[in-house]
């Protein structure tokens, strides 16, 4: 048994190393280098984050009743709860106009370039525009999520009918 897990650290040596350099490396950097916690902070400093934000606890209401997760857990559920809204929005709006664009000609030639104009921006370069345009998690960050889902949909119907 304890040959078997020796066994598995020496064909593993070079990842582990890997990892543990780069952990040592960014804790130099940061500290001596940037010396700034708020531009680059330290390795430690972010597992002391982590520990706190996965201990500290926060309330989720939902139908009325209030639970009490970890701020993790309500986080991830609440950014699930944006994601689903968005897709859903993208899926209503990207098929329709897929198969619209697909069955006629006209309103291919409308909207194709509106839509060629939004597909090379990264969605992730979406997602700082909207948190400039609106701090709030809105319209806009709902656009964000629309734009990252709806052009797989709308391309896939488009050349389908």
């Amino acid at each position: 048994m304890v040959k078997t897990h020796i066994q598995i650290l020496k064909e593993k040596s070079v990842e582990i190393i890997s990892i543990f350099s780069t952990i040592v490396l960014w804790q130099i950097i940061s500290v001596y280098v940037v010396g700034n916690k708020f531009y680059l902070p330290s390795f430690t400093d972010v597992a002391g984050a982590l520990v706190e934000i996965l201990s500290r606890d926060s309330s989720l209401a939902i139908m009325g009743a209030k639970l009490q997760l970890p701020m993790l857990v309500v986080d991830f559920l609440y950014s699930m709860m944006h994601f689903s809204i968005g897709l859903i929005a993208a899926l209503i709006i990207g098929i329709p106009i897929g198969m619209i664009m697909g069955w006629f000609r006209t309103i291919d030639r409308i909207v194709d370039p509106i839509i060629e104009i939004i597909r090379p921006i990264p969605p992730a370069c979406m997602d700082s525009f909207c948190d400039h345009m609106d701090r709030s998690e809105s319209i806009c960050s709902r656009f964000s999520d629309i734009h990252r889902c709806s052009f797989p949909y709308n391309d896939q119907y488009f050349y389908r009918f």
